[in-house]
Formats: structure tokens, C-alpha cells, sequence
């Protein structure tokens, strides 16, 4: 096919003023997701742990309804969908990046959000307000705001973060921890606790640390389902 024969979405597709299903928003997301992780093997299987925790994050600790959280939780798994415009050669270093490399990283911010309105507007037409899909935005730009407002991409403070993206950055940091990377090996959860409290009204709402805290044990057999192990028993480096 001539390239310049394609039409656009709207015409090849009139799905008219519809809405689409959870579960086929849930697929959409998930293919998504498989292809921004393919290019980084070594974080196989992070977007979805960081769901599975971003689910329990918003129904169990912060009492959102079971249909909210799992959609919270389809979009959190596109939370890092702008990595696919970092090289693998900076996504799999094992030493400290450089300024030039870090200031590049930091962009997939920006990339995901923007990427992501991209994906949207080829829904325009169905006369939806997706909120999902606004989620999803917030959670690709703002997952890396800190509370304290040190963090990036817009220094953003407390509650002025989306809420969206504050849960998905607590279950973000949490399972990067948990995990092995080129750069580290995987933290035990004693270890893991102590940070979240050191970290507890700076990167990280005060609230919801002690919150997730009083579900310890619930949530430590939510990790343990996910990864098929017990929680890290490597001391920290």
C-alpha cells in the first residue's frame, strides 16, 4: 500500500461515539506497555508489578473504589512509555550516568506525556472523556515529582502532583528497589521500609507511607505473589 493512501483512524475505524470496554482499554495499555519495555530486558516484568502495586496502593491503603484502581492501575503501566526514546546503551549502563545522559533519562517524562496525547487523540472521535488516558498522561509526566518539590519534570509540590501520578511513584519506587539493575542489586524490605520513611515527606506523601505501612503484611504477600518469591534478602550495597 501507497503510503500516502492511508487514512486516518477516524475513517478507517468509525467506531462512532462509543466508549471502549475496561478490558480492551486494559489490552491496549498492556501492548503498549510490552513495546516501550521490550528495548530494557533487564526490567522484564516491572510495568506490570508496578500496576499490581498501584492497585493495592489506591483500593487497600487509600480506599479507592475496585473499578478506579484498576484503572489506575491499566495506566500505570504506561508510567514509563517515554523510554523509548532513551537509548538502550543508557538504559542498561551500570555506572552513574553523566549529566548529558541523566538530563536525557529525565526526559521520558516529557517524551511519555506527550506521546501518549498523540495515542489519545486518535480516540477523539468517540466522544469520550477517557479519564484513564488523562491519567495515563499525568502518570508519565509527574511520576518522578518529588513531595518536597525536587523532583522533575516540573518541580511540582504536595498535592499540586496528580494524584495519579503520586500513587504510581510510591509503587514505582518500591518495586525498583525490589529489583535487580545493572547499577544494583535488590534491596531486603527492612531496608526497603526504612527508606520509605526516610523518604516520607520528600519524595513521597507522609500520609500514605505510614498508611501502606499498617498493611505491611498485606502487601508484602501482594509482592510475593507478583514475583513468585519473598521480598529481597540482599543487604544494601
Amino acid at each position: 500500500m501507497d503510503n500516502h493512501s492511508v487514512l486516518p483512524i477516524a475513517e478507517v475505524l468509525p467506531l462512532g461515539r462509543q466508549s471502549m470496554p475496561t478490558d480492551l482499554l486494559h489490552a491496549l495499555f498492556s501492548s503498549i506497555a510490552y513495546i516501550a519495555e521490550y528495548g530494557e530486558p533487564l526490567a522484564e516484568g516491572h510495568l506490570h508489578r508496578v500496576a499490581v502495586y498501584t492497585r493495592f496502593l489506591a483500593q487497600d491503603v487509600l480506599g479507592w473504589p475496585e473499578q478506579e484502581a484498576s484503572q489506575l492501575a491499566s495506566a500505570a503501566l504506561l508510567h514509563d512509555v517515554g523510554k523509548v526514546a532513551v537509548p538502550t546503551k543508557i538504559l542498561l549502563k551500570p555506572g552513574t550516568l553523566t549529566p548529558a545522559e541523566r538530563s536525557l533519562m529525565q526526559e521520558h517524562t516529557s517524551c511519555g506525556h506527550d506521546l501518549l496525547k498523540r495515542v489519545e487523540a486518535n480516540f477523539a472521535h468517540m466522544g469520550t472523556n477517557w479519564g484513564p488516558f488523562r491519567w495515563a498522561k499525568e502518570v508519565a509526566r509527574s511520576h518522578h515529582e518529588n513531595w518536597d518539590g525536587s523532583g522533575y519534570p516540573d518541580g511540582l509540590h504536595g498535592e499540586d502532583i496528580p494524584v495519579s501520578a503520586r500513587i504510581v511513584k510510591l509503587a514505582d519506587v518500591i518495586d525498583a528497589l525490589l529489583s535487580p539493575r545493572p547499577y544494583k542489586r535488590p534491596w531486603p524490605w527492612r531496608q526497603i521500609r526504612h527508606e520509605l520513611l526516610r523518604l516520607a515527606g520528600v519524595e513521597f506523601e507522609p500520609r500514605w507511607v505510614g498508611r501502606l505501612l499498617q498493611k505491611e503484611r498485606e502487601f508484602l504477600e501482594q509482592v510475593k505473589a507478583v514475583q513468585g518469591t519473598e521480598p529481597g534478602t540482599v543487604d544494601r550495597p
